[in-house]
C-alpha cells in the first residue's frame, strides 16, 4: 500500500512586538459609559419608590377621608286636631253632621208646626245655665234661593229701621264647599252669629247665641271650628243594607227606620194583598196605620204591564161592587202614570197609582221589577194626612225612590 505525503503545515510565529497595540480608556470614557446605566438605575429606583409612596398615601388618604355627614332631617312634629276628641251628630233626615265638644250634649227643641225643631249643642239644656250655645234650624226654601238672596229677604223686614241695619254686618263665607253669608248683630234678645248655608230646596241656619253678656273669643273659636266639621251627608250614607241570600237581592234602608221581613214569601198572582217586607219610621211604629213601604215578592207569568194591567182590573171590580154594596159612588181608581225607569243594572216599570178611597191612603207608588218569572214588587201608600204623625207619606214616597235606587241582585 503506499503511503500518502503528508502535507507540511506552516506555522507562523508572531512575536509580541508584532501584536496590535491596546490603547488605554480615559478617565472620561470610563465615566461615560458607566453614567447611562447608574442614571436609569437611580430613575428605576425613584420611580419604584414613588409607586409605593403613593400608594401609600393614597392608603392613608382613603383611610382618614372623612365621610360625609348626613345632614339631619328636621321631622315636623304633627298638629293635634283640636276636633279630633268630639262627638259626632249625623241627621239622616235633614242629611248632614257636625262635630261637637265632648263635654256637649244635643238637644232637640220643638219651636212650633210652622218654625219645625232646633237642634241646640250646649253644655246645659237649662237656658240659664249657659254661657253660650250653638244651634241649628232647617228652614224650607222653595224658591231655591241663595245665601245672599235668603238674607235679603230675611232684612227686608228692617229696611224701614236705618239704626238696625247700621248694626248688622254681612259676610261672604264658604261651609262644606258651599257658598254661604256670615251676618253679625241680627236683632235678638241676645247677641248672635248666623251663617246661612243654602243646600237644594232648604236654608241651614247655624247660630251662635250668646246666653248673658258678649260672645267671647272662646266662643267664637268653637263656632268656627263646629262650622269646619259640617258636611252634607251622601244620600245614603249611614244606612243599613238588608241582604235577603234565599231570593238573592240586597237594598239600604234608612237607619232610623224599622223593617220586618217575617211575612216574605213568593206569592201568587191572585193573593188578595201583596204583603211581604215592611219598613216602617221607627217612631211610626205604634201608630195605627202609617205610612208604610213594602216589598213584595209574586210569582206569575205575565210581564211587569200585563200585571199591572190585571191588578189594576181587580181594582176597578172591588170599586164596582164596593159602590153596589154601600149603595153610595165613590172615586174612580186609576193609573196616574207609568214610566220605565233604569238604576244600576235592573229595570222596572214605576206606576203612580189612585187608589179607593177607603184605603188608609188615597195614593201608592209602584215600583215593578220581573227577573224569571217572580216579579218583585216595591210600593208605598201616601196622600192622607195623619194627624198622629202630622205628615201625609210624602217622606216615605221620597224615601222609597232612593231605596230602589239601591236595589240589586246578587250572586
Amino acid at each position: 500500500m503506499e503511503e500518502k505525503p503528508q502535507q507540511e503545515t506552516t506555522q507562523i510565529e508572531t512575536t509580541p512586538d508584532e501584536m496590535a497595540p491596546i490603547i488605554p480608556e480615559t478617565p472620561e470614557e470610563t465615566e461615560k459609559k458607566w453614567i447611562k446605566p447608574l442614571i436609569l438605575s437611580v430613575l428605576g429606583v425613584l420611580v419604584a419608590t414613588s409607586l409605593v409612596f403613593g400608594g401609600y398615601k393614597l392608603t392613608q388618604i382613603r383611610q382618614v377621608q372623612p365621610q360625609p355627614t348626613p345632614t339631619p332631617v328636621a321631622v315636623p312634629t304633627p298638629t293635634p286636631e283640636p276636633t279630633a276628641d268630639w262627638k259626632i251628630y249625623t241627621n239622616t233626615k235633614y242629611e248632614y253632621s257636625i262635630k261637637y265638644p265632648k263635654e256637649w250634649q244635643v238637644f232637640e227643641v220643638k219651636e212650633g208646626p210652622e218654625a219645625g225643631i232646633r237642634t241646640d249643642f250646649a253644655e246645659s239644656e237649662s237656658l240659664s245655665g249657659r254661657e253660650y250655645w250653638i244651634w241649628i234650624k232647617i228652614n224650607n226654601n222653595p224658591d231655591g234661593l241663595s245665601a245672599t238672596k235668603w238674607v235679603d229677604r230675611l232684612l227686608f223686614q228692617y229696611s224701614d229701621q236705618p239704626a238696625v241695619m247700621a248694626g248688622i254686618k254681612r259676610e261672604k263665607d264658604r261651609v262644606a264647599d258651599t257658598e254661604a253669608e256670615r251676618v253679625t248683630g241680627l236683632p235678638a234678645m241676645t247677641e248672635m252669629i248666623s251663617v246661612f248655608i243654602p243646600e237644594e230646596k232648604n236654608i241651614y241656619e247655624i247660630v251662635l247665641q250668646k246666653g248673658v253678656g258678649v260672645l267671647s273669643n272662646e266662643s267664637k273659636q268653637a263656632f268656627n271650628l263646629m262650622l269646619s266639621t259640617f258636611r252634607f251627608l251622601e244620600e245614603t250614607e249611614g244606612w243599613k243594607t238588608y241582604m235577603n241570600s234565599e231570593y238573592k237581592f240586597s237594598f239600604k234602608y234608612p237607619s232610623d227606620y224599622y223593617l220586618e221581613d217575617k211575612f216574605l214569601k213568593v206569592l201568587p198572582e191572585d193573593a188578595n194583598s201583596f204583603l211581604g217586607i215592611i219598613l216602617i219610621k221607627e217612631k211610626n211604629k205604634e201608630i195605627g196605620q202609617p205610612p208604610t213601604i213594602n216589598l213584595s215578592i209574586v210569582q206569575t207569568g205575565k210581564s211587569s204591564k200585563e200585571f199591572l194591567d190585571y191588578d189594576h182590573q181587580r181594582e176597578l171590580t172591588s170599586w164596582e161592587g164596593f159602590e153596589e154594596e154601600r149603595g153610595f159612588k165613590v172615586d174612580k181608581p186609576y193609573i196616574i202614570s207609568e214610566e220605565n225607569v233604569q238604576t244600576g243594572q235592573v229595570a222596572a216599570l214605576k206606576v203612580e197609582r189612585q187608589r179607593m178611597p177607603t184605603a188608609p191612603h188615597s195614593k201608592e207608588t209602584w215600583y215593578l221589577v220581573k227577573k224569571d218569572n217572580l216579579l218583585y214588587i216595591f210600593s208605598v201608600d201616601y196622600g192622607t194626612y195623619n194627624p198622629d204623625t202630622g205628615e201625609d207619606g210624602t217622606d216615605e214616597k221620597n224615601t222609597l225612590e232612593t231605596i230602589f235606587q239601591t236595589f240589586k241582585f246578587i250572586n
